[in-house]
């Protein structure tokens, strides 16, 4: 079961019995959804919703901890795939997904519990630094793979394509003026360089 908190309360779609289905052995992982019923999109913000909406259906404040709800984001959600031996957490020759949290932000502090910080405290724009399977993708908040003033063309380009009321011909021309052909985005690599090494591994360092 993949379980999307936010969407769910937007659409008014009910409530996920997430303890019921977990004390019964269930999987289950958090999604998203789409843009249309998120708008976010922010995956801490979603496991934040995930505990908190867990403990409130349960009446149990103990129901979802912090541990569980970070798994579900991540180790369940590889499992809901059928790819807990590839993704899903860092262990030996898994591929190196990582990324790095700034905590020091004013907003950021007390930091008292990292883990329970990370579930009800921190957002997406915490995040520094990303790598997929050991390729960084962000370094310092900088995008490394695509130009991100290109991005942000583009997106506008294509938000006029989609805006309601527009004509099926007006539509064709957007379309044809939106170019992102050269968006690049880096592919989740299977060579040997992108697995987690053991600490005495000479390529123990992220590609």
């Amino acid at each position: 079961v993949v379980h999307c908190p936010n969407s769910n309360m937007k659409l008014a779609s009910g409530f996920c019995p997430v303890a019921k289905l977990l004390a019964a052995g269930v999987n289950v992982a958090i999604g998203t959804d789409s843009a249309s019923s998120n708008n976010s999109l922010d995956f801490f913000g979603e496991m934040k919703m995930a505990a908190v909406l867990a403990k409130g259906v349960a009446s149990d404040a103990t129901c979802v901890p912090a541990w569980q709800a970070l798994r579900m984001a991540t180790l369940n959600g590889a499992l809901a795939l059928g790819m807990e031996s590839d993704i899903g957490s860092l262990e030996v020759g898994k591929a190196a997904d990582m990324i790095a949290v700034d905590l020091h932000g004013i907003d950021q502090l007390p930091v008292f519990n990292v883990l329970s910080h990370l579930v009800y405290a921190t957002s997406r724009s915490c995040v520094t630094d990303v790598w997929v399977a050991g390729s960084q993708l962000l370094q310092s908040r900088e995008l490394l793979t695509m130009s991100e003033d290109k991005v942000r063309a583009d997106i506008r380009k294509w938000a006029e394509l989609v805006r309601p009321g527009a004509t099926a011909e007006d539509k064709h021309t957007r379309l044809a003026a939106a170019d992102t052909k050269h968006i690049h985005t880096a592919e989740h690599g299977v060579a040997e360089a992108g697995k987690v090494h053991t600490a005495g591994d000479h390529h123990a360092h992220a590609h």
